[in-house]
C-alpha cells in the first residue's frame, strides 16, 4: 500500500482524536459543574475523580493527535502511535467503571462489568501487541485489540448520552480508522510477493523471445 495513503489514514486517526480531545475537556468542565456542598462527600470525590479521568483523556487524545497528524504537514516525520487511541480509550473505561463500581455501586449492575472487562481486553492486547517482535503477529494483535476496542465503544454508545454519546460515537469511528490503518499495513508483503514472482516470469518470457529471433 502507498505511503501516502498510510499518512492520510493516519492523518484521519489523528483529527478523530483531536475531536475527542475537545469532548472529554467539555466532559470534565461539565462535571466540574456538578460539585455541590450539599452532596455527600461520595458523590463530589466521584464527580471529581470522573472529570480528572476526562481531563486526563482529553490531554492523552491530544498528545496523540499532534504526532498523527504531523506526517501530512512534515513529510520527514513519521508517526507509530495509531494503536495508542485504542489503549487510551479502554485505560479510561477501566478507571470510569472503578470508579462508578467503589463509589457509586456499579457492582449492582452487569453493563459495569461488561464495560470493565472489555477495558481491560483492549488495554491488555495492547500491551501484547507492543512487547511483539515479529512484525505480522504485532499488526494481527493490534486489529483485535482495536476490534475489541470497537466493540467496548458500541457498548457504551448504547447506554451514553448528550455528550458521552458523541465521545463513543467518535470513538467507534476511530476503532474503524485504526483498523483500517492495520488492515492497509498487510497489504505491501503480499503485493511485493506477487511483484517478486512475476519479475523473474517476465525475464523468462524476454529470454525466450530473444532465442527465438536469433534462431529466426
Amino acid at each position: 500500500m502507498n505511503s501516502k495513503v498510510l499518512k492520510f489514514v493516519t492523518l484521519g486517526i489523528g483529527c478523530l482524536c483531536a475531536l475527542l480531545a475537545v469532548f472529554n475537556l467539555i466532559s470534565s468542565i461539565i462535571n466540574l459543574t456538578g460539585l455541590n456542598t450539599n452532596n455527600e462527600v461520595v458523590v463530589n470525590i466521584a464527580i471529581t475523580l470522573i472529570a480528572t479521568i476526562s481531563l486526563a483523556g482529553a490531554v492523552a487524545f491530544a498528545l496523540i493527535a499532534i504526532p498523527c497528524i504531523m506526517p501530512v504537514v512534515n513529510p520527514n516525520k513519521e508517526c507509530k502511535l495509531q494503536l495508542f487511541p485504542a489503549a487510551v480509550y479502554g485505560l479510561i473505561q477501566v478507571l470510569l467503571q472503578l470508579v462508578i463500581i467503589i463509589f457509586a455501586h456499579g457492582y449492582e449492575t452487569a453493563y459495569c462489568w461488561i464495560v470493565l472487562i472489555f477495558g481491560v481486553g483492549v488495554v491488555v492486547a495492547f500491551v501484547l501487541s507492543m512487547l511483539q517482535s515479529d512484525n505480522k503477529t504485532k499488526t494481527i494483535i493490534a486489529l483485535v485489540c482495536a476490534g475489541v476496542a470497537f466493540v467496548l465503544a458500541t457498548v457504551c454508545l448504547s447506554n451514553n448520552g448528550g455528550l458521552g454519546l458523541a465521545c463513543d460515537i467518535f470513538a467507534m469511528f476511530t476503532m474503524m480508522t485504526i483498523i483500517a490503518y492495520f488492515v492497509l499495513t498487510m497489504i505491501p508483503a503480499k503485493g511485493n510477493s506477487e511483484t517478486k514472482k512475476e519479475e523473474p516470469e517476465a525475464k523468462e518470457e524476454v529470454e525466450t523471445k530473444e532465442e527465438t529471433e536469433v534462431q529466426e
